[in-house]
């Protein structure tokens, strides 16, 4: 891994680039027992191109009763390796111009906010309808009355689902999110967090087809529907790296099938 992310380091300088992390199964039993993957690679964000890979883990599933999450110490969760893939690109990518770290709705973790490096900038898609700070309400109704403003783009195929021309509503606005309740607070994490929030939702979609719908909170300011619809085409260079995923497994490499006794894994 060392000599791919050095020769993807190679490739960066003076450039935008997108970290885009993402987990995908490798193999899984049916019994609770799975060998996944989380992926960090580098994009280059104007164009999309892919420059290369940044990290790979290899985490273990094992059978049986999963000790409970809550209120466990973030570092001992599953979910630090989202943590581990930003710190990663932060430090790797040191010549590039920018680097905003990108990832899915998985990675929506406080800390992703609160705690990044601040040579990033971050853009998740939310999954939680947070608390916001000072009880002002809940995230995912924080731009109701907002303005919107339309836009034409092409979304690309995938499975299930054909290439589609959509006319897309964009929203946006700043929110302060408040540390979630159910862990402690730990050392060095504040209690609250600044991020902007767009809203991309599909008008008027074909019939019997699920309108796309993305909730995006970044880092990045937001002032401007220009900028917001900016986001959201960053957000949209995250089908890279499920193309990657496709072709190292069945439909490329095959990598579901080699070995893997020899190899590394952190215990999950």
């Amino acid at each position: 891994m060392e000599k791919a992310r050095k020769d993807t380091c190679g490739r960066v300088d003076g450039l935008h680039i997108l970290a885009i992390e993402d987990t995908t199964t490798f193999r899984d039993d049916g019994l609770g027992n799975s060998i996944l993957g989380h992926a960090t690679i580098a994009v280059e964000a104007e164009q999309g191109a892919l420059l290369g890979a940044l990290d790979m883990q290899l985490l273990e599933h094992t059978g049986g009763r999963k000790k409970p999450s809550r209120n466990r110490p973030l570092r001992e969760k599953e979910s630090y390796r989202w943590i581990e893939g930003m710190q990663t690109a932060a430090t790797a990518l040191s010549t590039a111009a920018a680097v905003t770290v990108v990832a899915d709705r998985e990675a929506d973790i406080f800390e992703m906010f609160a705690c990044r490096p601040e040579e990033v900038e971050v853009l998740i898609r939310a999954s939680h309808d947070r608390n916001l700070a000072d009880d002002t309400g809940k995230l995912f109704a924080s731009l109701d009355g907002k303005p919107q403003q339309e836009h034409i783009v092409e979304l690309p195929a995938r499975p299930g689902h054909k290439k589609r021309t959509a006319r897309i509503g964009v929203r946006f606005g700043g929110v302060t999110l408040k540390h979630p309740k159910d862990r402690p607070l730990e050392p060095g994490v504040p209690d609250s967090q600044s991020v902007h929030l767009v809203e991309a939702r599909e008008i008027d979609p074909p019939d019997g087809v699920k309108p796309a719908h993305w909730r995006l909170l970044t880092t990045h300011r937001i002032e401007t529907f220009e900028q917001a619809r900016w986001i959201t085409q960053l957000y949209r260079r995250r089908w890279v790296v499920e193309q990657v995923f496709r072709a190292i497994k069945t439909r490329g490499f095959d990598i579901e099938n080699v070995s893997m006794e020899a190899m590394p894994f952190k215990k999950l």
